[in-house]
């Protein structure tokens, strides 16, 4: 049996080697008939099957063939572009690796062929052949070529057989003929021009020829200009022409006001203003060409600017139409009893609304039993203006609650946190101006189970209001003041703000953001509870730091979404004098901004520990900041 085993694997081997040298010959003989191909594929089939030096040979004639088939594609390519030159030398590489390859020489001799040919010079009739010159002519002294290079024909007469073309430029070529000959320039890639000269002799005489090329054309800075960069328009409206004035082939406009019009020509624009039933209004866009931007201030005057206009009407309308608002007020529900509502809208379809609600209750009154209902909530979205006064407010956020447990074998009594979504619905109705009312339905997991909603209700005031009744008539009769001047009262400009910041266990931050010219800005934060002893999720947290940062955005003139990520540690044990070690974790936060005024800002917010790994109950955070400049 043993003897079976032995000549079944010599006959396998045997076997193996054969095919293998089998294969090498078969490549051999594609690789010197020149199909490149098939040898490469002959190749490959020992290579798989080789070891030690044989697979050494293989691999190095995989890449012989290789290199073949790429050089005899582009000799090709070259030899039906009648680039002859080129192409020569690719079918050179090929015959130095495979001397046999019958088609490559069959190629090299035709080539050959081509090239003795002569270049043939257009016929100039004037050009009479030379009839016993008695000294040097050529037909031109002075040639210049483009950046790109080319070929420049020059006729020769001359009593002498030979002559020589000497002093050549190391840019130049030169193609001698018996009574012509061809100069050819290669590209200039530099920005400046170049220039130089030869000689032409014929043993008795030499006729010196001047020759130049130009520089590549460098782009010119893009400039542009307007004939006007501040327009103005009555309440009723009217269109202002604007000259562009640019060396870039096209201009774009950017940024238009929602209550303005462009018509774009080649060389300038229309600005078309529509009627204006409101109060004054400014805004801008933009004129951009290439890496230039120029911006365009517009202003229109109000309905109340019009002397025309009787107050009677004024009132009249103001009456029944109530116009944009930003409140804030108070909000309650059965359970989470204490919290905040801004809204803003009123001035398109749908706006904008956040709340959020607490019970305020102690963990102490949940742990005694005299507090058994808790929760706190916060949730942002959209609203709708379905009638002149009434708005459908939809709204989606995070909300928790504390619930008591028992741990029966340890004899232990505590609390534990349990996240949840949330979703509201409600009315708003304005009844005047300043005073809102509002009432909903707040939903927990609604995406789980339909439970039984907590009712809520609020009032609020608003804080502006564009009514036209509202505006002074003797501020319509002062100066006309610049559009830069009236954004910065009518908008709060860009700021950069920095204050204090907490946390429920991280308490002690500060907090700095920037924004407000654009709609996305940039904040950071950094808290530490300073070696406080805090628990989280049953585990005795010694002290705990965070670093975040990401950007802001304007979703209204004083309100700010702000979004971050960042970087947090903690030591952990059984008490400071016990320490057990340190880890980190990844953090991820969410909240907004409130522009109270101009020089205070007040944030709220979430921030999630490990959120790429699981969702955990957040902490919630808040601050207070002041603007070093606005």
């Amino acid at each position: 049996m043993k003897q079976i085993i032995i000549l079944f694997f010599a006959f396998i081997s045997s076997l193996s080697a054969y095919c293998q040298v089998s294969n090498l010959e078969e490549g051999n003989q594609c690789f010197n008939k020149g199909d490149y191909i098939c040898a490469e594929a002959k190749y490959k089939d020992v290579f798989k099957t080789a070891v030690g030096k044989d697979k050494q040979i293989a691999e190095i004639k995989i890449q012989r063939a290789k290199r073949c088939i790429v050089n005899l594609k582009n000799a090709d390519l070259a030899f039906n572009g009648k680039n002859y030159t080129k192409a020569k030398e690719f079918y050179l590489v090929i015959l130095d690796s495979n001397p046999q390859d019958v088609f490559v020489k069959g190629r090299l001799e035709s080539i050959n062929k081509l090239l003795s040919t002569p270049i043939q010079k257009p016929l100039n009739p004037k050009t009479k052949s030379p009839s016993n010159p008695t000294k040097l002519s050529i037909s031109k002294t002075e040639i210049s070529f483009k950046s790109s290079g080319g070929s420049n024909y020059i006729d020769i007469n001359s009593n002498l057989n030979l002559y020589t073309v000497d002093m050549l430029p190391s840019w130049c070529s030169v193609q001698k003929y018996n009574n012509y000959f061809v100069v050819i320039c290669n590209v200039n890639k530099e920005i400046s021009k170049r220039v130089d000269y030869f000689y032409v002799k014929n043993g008795v005489e030499n006729i010196r020829i001047n020759i130049s090329q130009e520089g590549v054309t460098q782009k010119a800075e893009t400039s542009l200009s307007l004939s006007k960069t501040n327009l103005y328009f009555s309440k009723n409206g009217g269109d202002e022409n604007i000259t562009v004035t640019t060396n870039d082939n096209n201009f774009s406009v950017a940024l238009i006001p929602s209550w303005c019009t462009i018509q774009k020509f080649s060389t300038s624009i229309i600005v078309t203003c529509l009627y204006n039933n409101n109060q004054s209004r400014s805004n801008w866009f933009q004129i951009i060409a290439g890496n230039k931007a120029v911006k365009v201030y517009v202003e229109q005057s109000g309905t109340n600017n019009n002397n025309e206009i009787p107050s009677v009407d004024i009132k009249q309308k103001n009456r029944k139409t109530l116009y944009s608002f930003s409140s804030l007020g108070l909000q309650s529900g059965e359970i989470a009893k204490y919290g905040l509502i801004y809204e803003h809208g009123g001035r398109k379809t749908v706006g904008f609304r956040f709340s959020s609600r607490t019970s305020l209750t102690s963990e102490q009154d949940i742990l005694n039993g005299i507090a058994k209902k808790n929760k706190t909530e916060i949730e942002l979205g959209p609203n709708f203006r379905i009638l002149n006064r009434l708005y459908l407010n939809i709204g989606f956020g995070y909300g928790y609650y504390e619930r008591l447990l028992n741990n029966d074998f340890a004899g232990d009594v505590f609390l534990e946190k349990t996240g949840y979504s949330v979703a509201t619905t409600g009315l708003m109705f304005r009844i005047s101006r300043a005073i809102n009312i509002n009432g909903g339905a707040s939903f927990m997991d609604i995406e789980k189970d339909f439970y039984k909603p907590e009712i809520t209700f609020g009032i609020s005031c608003n804080l502006k209001n564009k009514n036209d009744s509202e505006i002074n008539s003797s501020q319509s009769q002062q100066k006309r003041k610049s559009v830069s001047s009236r954004n910065y009262k009518s908008n709060l400009s860009s700021f950069s703000s920095l204050g204090f910041y907490s946390g429920k266990n991280a308490k002690y931050g500060l907090f700095y953001e920037t924004g407000g010219s654009r709609v996305t800005g940039f904040h950071i934060s950094a808290r530490t509870s300073l070696k406080e002893e805090t628990i989280i999720n049953g585990q005795l947290i010694l002290n705990r730091s965070e670093l975040a940062l990401g950007p802001n955005f304007r979703m209204s003139n004083r309100l700010y979404l702000n979004l971050g990520v960042g970087y947090g540690i903690y030591d952990y044990g059984y008490s400071n004098d016990n320490y057990l070690g340190t880890d980190d974790y990844f953090t991820a936060n969410a909240g907004i901004m409130f522009r109270v005024s101009r020089v205070i800002n007040i944030n709220a917010g979430f921030s999630f520990e490990n959120f790429d790994i699981e969702y955990d109950k957040p902490e919630m955070t808040f601050g207070i900041s002041f603007n070093i400049w606005d």
